[in-house]
């Protein structure tokens, strides 16, 4: 549950940050449009990285002792909640540098 939770707002953090660097470059519409449109792409695409993810690391850890695998989901949940941050400077710096190469176009 924890999981899903994290993985929802790392997603849909990417296409908050999109929105809010087009709002921040004071895009026209069609900078709307590609700011939002490469913030939908990024959260496909974080989604489903990070549940391929969980899939392989459960796979990995779920054989092991169970103080392990406590300790094993405590740290990837630790590092799920700071890929939060991660994701929201990505997404600023991917959302900025797109819409610099359509101002110059």
């Amino acid at each position: 549950m924890l999981f899903t939770l994290l993985n929802a707002t790392s997603s849909c953090m990417f296409l908050y940050i999109a929105v809010l660097a087009a709002i921040e470059a004071k895009a026209g519409f069609g900078g709307y449009v590609m700011a939002s449109t490469i913030g939908l792409l990024l959260t496909v695409g974080n989604y489903w990285t990070l549940n391929k993810v969980f899939d392989v690391f459960y796979a990995r850890v779920f054989p092991n002792s169970e103080s392990l695998r406590e300790w094993c989901f405590r740290a990837f949940l630790l590092a799920m909640f700071l890929w939060i941050f991660g994701a929201g400077i990505l997404g600023m710096w991917l959302t900025l540098s797109a819409l610099r190469l359509l101002a110059r176009g």
